[in-house]
């Protein structure tokens, strides 16, 4: 089964793999670098918008790339042919075919010739009807087609009847999809609805500068990360829409911004990983905020596995150990102890957490550790981690006697004037006061410098 992939469509169409991924962008479509794999429904959405595009100077500079004059080969069961991009964006007039003698073909052989190709075999195509991505039968549903998918055929996920999508659920699912794709399993996202086009549920977004600042919301959006600089900004980003959105309790902005930091940066570290996902969600109603973050990397248990100090006989004890403090630190640095401030963090809070990784599970809730050894590993070299976490916005909670240390508070100091005081510039926030919806954010953003101790 053939399998297109982005350089290929740049050579197909006579330009660089950069103009295509930009392309696809603008489409509306993931794809993370040259290697990508494009599924056949956003091909020909790549291929509409290319024939869209006729801007003076556009035909002129395809044609200097050396635009290709034939179509990229496609079997006939995988839809229209692509059509490369010419000067005047119309398809390609194939070149004349010499006429030649039929040559003869035994009785009962198929014909192999140009004039007579093989048969062509129609694809295997599944069409799962997803109903939420709300449980954990949904996600062991959608990797059970995605392992399905990965030796051939083609499997259709349709939203049209999907209802509640929740970040411990949506963030490993997209996960998932992205990384049976890019291992090129033809896997599509059909009838999203406005909610899941929203939440950006078909093509997660990647947290680039330009598109943490062109998105007027950054809470219940998927999120993709590809290194430490994006982890940073993703994590400064959702910070200041929740200083705005809601008032929490002492504490509670300053531990969330720790953890963030700390568990962001933790799949470029350990995972091996060369993405992230994650998305936060403000519940208003419950006074509670909900976190997922997941990766398909090497897991925690090998991982673990890495160091000669730690030998986790299963992905549970892998977890157990992780959670302590000091086993993942980086002493020199005084960093890398997410897990264990994380845990510190929830317990006082009264809020829950739960890790996932390999066969491997340990939920921490009202205080008390469960967990089992049961759960379904993306592929041998691949067991991933899911870290889904709660946190009650109204409970304080007090980052120095979690980690047994007092961090600096580095917004505090980012608004500390020469004379001691903090000072909150109406002109340098976006939309100043200017808006009931405005003024009511600036409250809410002085309320949360009040109540981290100032």
């Amino acid at each position: 089964m053939a399998k297109t992939r982005v350089h290929e469509l740049a050579k197909a169409y006579g330009v660089e793999s950069k103009f295509i991924l930009e392309q696809l962008k603008d489409c509306g479509v993931f794809a993370k670098s040259a290697s990508s794999v494009v599924s056949l429904e956003d091909e020909l959405r790549l291929r509409e918008r290319l024939r869209s595009l006729q801007p003076p100077g556009r035909s002129s500079e395809l044609n200097a790339k050396g635009a290709s004059t034939q179509a990229m080969p496609r079997s006939e069961d995988e839809g229209l042919p692509l059509t490369p991009v010419r000067p005047t964006l119309q398809p390609a007039t194939p070149p004349p075919v010499a006429s030649s003698p039929r040559p003869e073909v035994p009785t009962g052989s198929p014909a192999t010739s140009p004039t007579h190709p093989p048969p062509v075999v129609s694809e295997k195509v599944r069409t799962v009807p997803i109903h939420s991505l709300s449980s954990e039968n949904d996600l062991r549903l959608i990797l059970r087609e995605c392992k399905r998918v990965s030796a051939g055929g083609r499997v259709v996920f349709d939203l049209r009847d999907a209802e509640g999508f929740y970040p411990s659920i949506a963030v490993p699912a997209v996960a998932f999809i992205q990384h049976f794709r890019e291992a090129g399993a033809r896997i599509e996202i059909a009838n999203a609805s406005v909610v899941a086009e929203i939440m950006s549920i078909r093509n997660p977004l990647e947290a680039t500068p330009a598109n943490l600042s062109e998105a007027n919301e950054h809470l219940s959006r998927l999120w993709a990360y590809f290194d430490h600089q994006q982890a940073n900004a993703l994590t400064s980003a959702f910070m200041d829409t929740m200083r705005r959105k809601v008032e929490c309790e002492e504490g509670v902005l300053e531990a969330l911004e720790w953890c963030l930091y700390e568990v962001l940066d933790n799949v470029m570290q350990h995972s091996k990983s060369d993405s992230g996902y994650a998305m936060l969600q403000l519940h208003v109603r419950s006074k509670r905020l909900a976190v997922c973050i997941a990766d398909t990397g090497i897991g925690v248990q090998r991982s673990l596995a890495s160091s000669p100090l730690y030998r986790p006989k299963t992905a549970f004890d892998a977890l157990t150990m992780a959670v302590r403090e000091g086993v993942t630190r980086d002493k020199a640095s005084n960093q890398g102890n997410g897990l264990f401030g994380l845990v510190k963090i929830v317990e006082q809070n009264m809020g829950k957490l739960q890790i996932r990784s390999g066969r491997g599970k340990m939920v921490l809730q009202n205080n008390r550790f469960t967990g089992s050894n049961d759960q379904q590993v993306i592929g041998p070299d691949h067991h991933g981690a899911i870290l889904d976490f709660q946190l009650k916005v109204d409970k304080p909670v007090s980052l120095g006697n979690a980690l047994n240390y007092e961090p600096v508070n580095l917004y505090l100091e980012s608004l500390e004037s020469e004379q001691g005081e903090h000072v909150i510039s109406i002109r340098g926030q976006a939309g100043g006061a200017g808006s009931r919806a405005a003024a009511r954010e600036l409250k809410i953003l002085k309320m949360n410098v009040l109540n981290q101790g100032v």
